[in-house]
């Protein structure tokens, strides 16, 4: 899915998302009541961005929502990063793009236009080894 694709579904959901000057932070996701919205820097490149509006998307779709005050937050920012991972990055979509020749994590990450870090975390989660 390409950016505005995920955009697009994130609007169907009732989420809100803008671009932002963030300084602490590539990206945010925030609730207040039922309100749900996010929050993109303006300086990600094209892959940040998806990555990042992905993950945070994971957040608003699982209710994962981190409180400021919480420092055990491995919980919730699992629930964000599996919900994105299958999303947009679905096991047996990723079997297909490795048994196509794209066996390195460069050439998955170019595939689904996502960061590096993004495909080693989505490997890592589907248990699946660096060739």
């Amino acid at each position: 899915m390409s950016f505005d694709e995920v955009l697009s579904f994130a609007e169907e959901q009732g989420i809100m998302v803008k671009d932002c000057d963030l300084s602490l932070a590539k990206a945010c996701s925030i609730k207040d009541g039922d309100a749900v919205g996010i929050g993109l820097d303006c300086d990600l490149s094209p892959q940040e961005r998806l990555t990042c509006l992905l993950h945070e998307l994971g957040h608003c779709i699982t209710d994962a929502f981190c409180p400021p005050h919480i420092r055990d937050r491995g919980k919730n920012e699992y629930r964000a990063n599996k919900w994105a991972f299958e999303f947009h990055m679905p096991y047996e979509e990723l079997l297909l793009v490795i048994m196509d020749g794209n066996t390195e994590v460069w050439q998955i990450a170019e595939y689904f236009d996502v960061t590096y870090d993004f495909v080693k975390k989505a490997l890592r989660y589907y248990k699946i080894k660096e060739f």
